[in-house]
């Protein structure tokens, strides 16, 4: 690689790591030393939300790995999260409810509480780690969808889920996440 593609590289990845000096790229993309990485402007986030039902009530939680033992070092972007795998009841969020813990459902979505984001610079991917519920398999989408939570209107990441099969909307209610069951899934991406 030449020195003028590395500087474009550069300037799209900031690599360093949150308050590090600057040196030739690779080193860092490698060796982070840092509290996280920046594209673009936007900080690289990724964690695990498991979204669980107990009766008509639903349970949420954030961490960093699957078995729940580790927070999440790169998710300091959803706003109020608790990253310690404590199971909170997460709410239908609207006008006028409010987040919990940094999640709430609406119909067949799960909403995380996040700065106002870009959609044109919408860069990440989430995947389906583990599903216990029912034969209907989810499929999960990430995206910011301008929606208002609270009396506050903002674009925010969202996770919305579709029917594997059928590509319906999977609604997150006790139907398809009954009693003491549970789904998991994990986003990568940038957040502003």
């Amino acid at each position: 690689m030449n020195l003028a593609n590395a500087e474009r590289v550069d300037r799209l990845f900031d690599v360093r790591g949150y308050g590090n000096t600057r040196s030739f790229f690779p080193y860092h993309l490698l060796y982070g030393g840092g509290a996280g990485y920046a594209i673009d402007g936007q900080k690289v986030q990724t964690f695990i939300a498991q979204i669980g039902t107990t009766g008509t009530n639903h349970w949420g939680r954030m961490h960093g790995d699957a078995w729940f033992g580790y927070p999440a070092s790169y998710a300091d972007k959803v706003i109020g999260a608790k990253m310690d795998g404590t199971a909170t009841i997460i709410p239908t969020v609207g006008p006028t409810v409010d987040f919990v813990a940094g999640m709430g459902i609406t119909g067949n979505s799960i909403v995380f509480n996040t700065a106002d984001q870009n959609p044109a610079a919408f860069w990440g991917i989430v995947s389906m780690e583990y599903y216990d519920g029912n034969v209907a398999r989810p499929r999960p989408q990430a995206r910011f969808v301008s929606r208002d939570v609270n009396g506050t209107v903002r674009y925010r990441l969202e996770v919305s889920f579709t029917d594997d099969i059928t590509g319906a909307a999977w609604n997150v209610n006790p139907t398809n996440i009954p009693t003491a069951r549970f789904m998991e899934f994990r986003f990568m991406g940038v957040l502003a």
